[in-house]
């Protein structure tokens, strides 16, 4: 692997196999590629062609049947759970198609509970939130529920969320694809305008080639492989 201080992640001939029964269901075959520091990677494929699994596989929630991800130094293969935790903890951000925002909580609430839970004493973890819940746009809206809020809003405070613990990395399984036209196009904007201003790195699958050509690198996978746009 190159020693290039400029790379961020390395994805090395990986595969994931699943075996239900006597099956054997092939979903991902030698993917390899790595991805910048500040570099923005969009993938897109047809609906079960393991875009969600890849994913997984790199924040650690999935392990692999070959291959390996590297963040850094640190290689995931040989992370125990505890470690893995603490991994997706201080290098990834996660924003999902469905924003999973806990209805029990305020909008500034629910993006500084990750840094609070992490250990983030009080005050800078509201702090950090308050300047993020701006950046999206959405101070107004900062003491309201998410049963208040709109689906694009929610998706804004998502994104927040994801970046409250300043990681390098941030993943995102088609953060627009629950949306309409009008507020997809919005959030879409927001995130690509974010992970910009906050240095960060970006892998987006997305079945939406206009969103897809938003990444610095563009790949599809099909048949188990990444190809190049």
């Amino acid at each position: 692997m190159s020693d290039d201080s400029s790379i961020l992640l390395s994805v090395e001939n990986l595969s994931k196999i699943y075996e239900p029964g006597e099956e054997r269901i092939s979903i991902l075959n030698g993917v390899s590629f790595r991805l910048k520091r500040k570099e923005k990677m969009t993938v897109t494929g047809s609906s079960g062609c393991g875009k969600t699994t890849l994913l997984n596989l790199i924040s650690g929630l999935d392990s692999a049947s070959g291959g390996e991800v590297t963040m850094e130094n640190l290689r995931l293969s040989q992370m125990n759970e505890p470690q893995l935790t603490e991994y997706r903890r201080k290098y990834i951000g996660f924003v999902f198609q469905f924003h999973h925002l806990l209805e029990d909580f305020t909008a500034l609430e629910n993006i500084f509970l990750p840094a609070y839970l992490a250990g983030e004493p009080f005050k800078s973890a509201k702090k950090r939130a308050q300047t993020l819940i701006e950046k999206v746009g959405l101070s107004s809206r900062a003491d309201h529920f998410p049963a208040q809020l709109s689906g694009g809003e929610c998706q804004r405070i998502a994104v927040a969320r994801a970046l409250i613990n300043n990681p390098p990395l941030i993943l995102a399984d088609e953060p627009t694809g629950n949306l309409d036209e009008a507020h997809s196009e919005k959030v879409e904007q927001m995130l690509f305008d974010m992970v910009e201003n906050e240095g960060k790195s970006l892998v987006l699958v997305t079945h939406d080639l206009r969103l897809a050509q938003k990444g610095d690198v563009r790949y599809v996978l099909t048949q188990g492989r990444l190809h190049s746009r």
